[in-house]
């Protein structure tokens, strides 16, 4: 089984990828032969007269939920824009993160490609929806540069890793030079799903998917997570090694990486990306 893309699956719009919730689920995923795609420089995007070139305007205000008393555990409930939450986010952290999503921003468009600067404490994503299977891989090698196939590219080699490299050394520079990276920090949709909603949503694809194929899938409660992929809380009780075994590849398959992922080929956790809109290739 392989499992490269396992850990950027398994929150599909979350923190943890704190970065890598941009990550592009479905390079691969039309099924067609990898087109011989020819890699461009990427260009940073126009200076202007300071590294700090984003809006320096934070939205200061409370959040919205912030004065509605809510149930914590709820799946409405979004522990990121609530003041006193352990996993409360400040705005100031906030609007840094959008600053640096404004300049991969254009970035990307400089190199001829659409980017949405996305919330991911809203579980917002940055990819267009609609691509084919070529503009796709021109999108992610466009994003990730040489890391999105070489994954050993350094973190300090930013001008081998595409716009997001870009975004993140014109952080640094912004942080070094005492004026951070900043952007405004919109109020967020109250009638839009929380990341507790949509995970919910993901988690369910799953469930049915698995129920199809004969295996049963407990849903995890809030904050319940593995220590491993064999360890994972959604598989039943009792399993022995077979059963294990067949489970696991039930759920995750045995999908390439890269380029060359498919969504088809990555179990019932590739299918639920794909019916959830979130490989971009629907």
């Amino acid at each position: 089984m392989n499992i490269q893309r396992v850990t950027a699956g398994i929150a599909i719009g979350g923190i943890v990828l704190g970065a890598a919730s941009i990550a592009v689920f479905g390079a691969g995923a039309a099924g067609m032969p990898l087109p011989d795609v020819p890699r461009a420089p990427i260009a940073a995007p126009t200076p202007t007269s300071t590294p700090n070139s984003v809006p320096q305007s934070v939205d200061a205000a409370p959040d919205a939920a912030d004065s509605v008393p809510v149930d914590t555990g709820s799946l409405a409930y979004n522990p990121y824009i609530t003041q006193g939450d352990p996993d409360y986010v400040p705005v100031e952290v906030r609007a840094e993160y959008l600053g640096r999503e404004t300049v991969i921003s254009q970035c990307m468009a400089e190199n001829g490609f659409e980017y949405h600067v996305a919330a991911w404490w809203l579980d917002e994503k940055s990819q267009p929806r609609g691509l084919s299977y070529e503009e796709s891989i021109l999108w992610s090698d466009t994003y990730y540069g040489e890391a999105n196939d070489d994954w050993a590219v350094p973190v300090t080699d930013w001008e081998r890793r595409g716009c997001l490299g870009v975004g993140l050394h014109a952080e640094e520079v912004a942080r070094a030079a005492g004026t951070p990276l900043s952007a405004s920090v919109p109020d967020p949709d109250p009638e839009a799903p929380t990341p507790r909603e949509i995970q919910h949503e993901f988690q369910q694809a799953i469930q049915a998917c698995m129920a199809e194929r004969g295996f049963g899938y407990r849903i995890p409660a809030l904050g319940e997570f593995g220590t491993s992929l064999e360890d994972d809380p959604a598989m039943p009780d009792g399993l022995n090694e077979e059963e294990r075994a067949a489970w696991l590849n039930a759920l995750w398959g045995n999908a390439g990486a890269g380029s060359a992922y498919r969504w088809e080929d990555a179990g019932c956790h590739g299918y639920a990306v794909h019916v959830t809109g979130n490989d971009n290739m629907h």
